[in-house]
């Protein structure tokens, strides 16, 4: 599709588009729970704004497989009510709102490579400000023990990658090389092999296969099938890259 939409760009619109290779959208979480406190403290136009956060995160070992996920963040509830006894109901959603926002900016950005954080839990442990603090000052206050909780050196992350389900069409002399592309050459794993009734001599591989691994794989699978062979493929959720991988990327992360 893209190719298709490179060649309309040249000829249809005379843009001179370069064609550049596929970056994968990796993502990055936690495998051990992390805590912090930070308190920040600034003077706003002569009045002193301040105000003091904690944090747990923890890993939710939920499958992520939703390419939009956020981070699931939590108040204690003696933060709630604390809030608003000292502060009003108004003020501490507002204050609530800010930190929630402050949390979900610094973990759009992980400690590996910089990718957006998913599977965690945030836990706001304790929030304390008071009548003359401003919003901006929660929401920072917020962001930096966020972002110094997942940045740690104690913090033990991990880089997850995209997979995706693969169905593939072949002829039925050419699925022992297509089953063993997908296992020996693209990390990928075989869910089902069917053959098709209404199409004769026509088997269907469903796989699982790493999106990084799926660059090219058009004509690879043009070659071995001798152009008989098509497939189509949808996300089906993010994986841990394995140890290997992971440090091959965290060494170069463009030459993976």
């Amino acid at each position: 599709h893209l190719e298709v939409v490179h060649h309309r760009l040249i000829k249809d619109y005379g843009i001179g588009a370069r064609l550049g290779k596929m970056r994968v959208a990796y993502r990055e979480t936690l495998e051990t729970e992390s805590q912090n406190v930070f308190q920040l403290q600034h003077t706003i136009k002569g009045a002193l704004s301040e105000c003091s956060v904690s944090l747990k995160l923890s890993p939710t070992n939920v499958p992520v497989r939703d390419v939009e996920t956020k981070v699931e963040i939590s108040f204690a509830a003696h933060v709630t009510s604390s809030l608003s006894q000292k502060l009003g109901d108004r003020e501490a959603a507002l204050l609530r709102r800010e930190a929630q926002e402050g949390i979900e900016s610094a973990l759009t950005s992980g400690k590996l490579l910089g990718y957006p954080v998913v599977g965690v839990g945030v836990e706001v442990v304790s929030l304390e400000a008071s009548s003359s603090t401003q919003p901006t000052t929660v929401n920072g206050c917020a962001s930096q023990c966020a972002r110094e909780a997942i940045h740690s050196p104690g913090s033990v992350c991990t880089i997850l990658e995209p997979v995706v389900k693969v169905l593939i069409r072949t002829p039925n002399e050419f699925m022992g090389n297509v089953l063993s592309d997908v296992t020996a050459n693209r990390r990928g794993q075989i869910a089902e092999v069917e053959q098709l009734e209404n199409l004769q001599q026509t088997c269907l591989i469903r796989a699982e296969i790493p999106l990084a691994m799926m660059v090219g794989y058009a004509p690879v699978l043009r070659s071995v099938t001798q152009g008989n062979g098509s497939f189509e493929m949808s996300f089906l959720e993010y994986r841990p890259v394995g140890q290997e991988i992971q440090e091959q990327l965290v060494e170069n992360p463009y030459q993976v």
